[in-house]
């Protein structure tokens, strides 16, 4: 809509026959609910709908922990890695194990993504204000996708649906 704007728009390399997505979502429980349950299963419909789901193999984990992200990326070696959840100039708010809003620095975040070798190829920061983190993140991988300023959860929740859409058809 009128409120977002695409900052820039490069050429890719052609995506695999099938890539591997890690969904993580955080809303602890001090900050605004967001519909993250709701997110996971708009992206699970337009995959199915659109006969897609055999191209994109996505794995949520809707209460995300920082020690997931780097578990995940270890064992998955996914392609696609999304974050969706609040966001704070420091890095994005994931939760600890009693609810409460933990960040992941960005350099920490970063580092994640270098331990992580070569196979992530596109991070997605859903969540206000995460350009701010987004050029450490382009050190290690090839496309950062990050909202900028504050975002509705409605739209979050719109744009992620067509992304993963658009993912899986390559």
């Amino acid at each position: 809509g009128a409120d977002y704007t695409l900052a820039y728009e490069l050429p890719y390399p052609p995506v695999p026959d099938r890539n591997v997505a890690l969904w993580l979502g955080a809303s602890p429980l001090e900050d605004k609910p967001l519909k993250l349950e709701e997110e996971v299963r708009d992206i699970q419909l337009a995959l199915s709908q659109a006969s897609l789901a055999d191209r994109l193999a996505m794995t949520a984990i809707s209460v995300a922990r920082p020690m997931d992200l780097y578990r995940e990326l270890e064992n998955r070696k996914p392609a696609i890695v999304q974050f969706s959840g609040h966001g704070h100039p420091a890095g994005p708010l994931f939760q600890d194990d009693s609810g409460k809003p933990r960040p992941l620095l960005a350099p920490d975040l970063a580092e994640q993504f270098r331990l992580a070798g070569d196979t992530v190829r596109v991070v997605v920061l859903a969540a206000c204000f995460a350009d701010s983190y987004a050029d450490e993140l382009l050190l290690y991988v090839d496309c950062v996708i990050a909202m900028r300023g504050q975002v509705g959860d409605t739209d979050a929740r719109m744009f992620a649906r067509e992304l993963y859409r658009s993912l899986a058809q390559g």
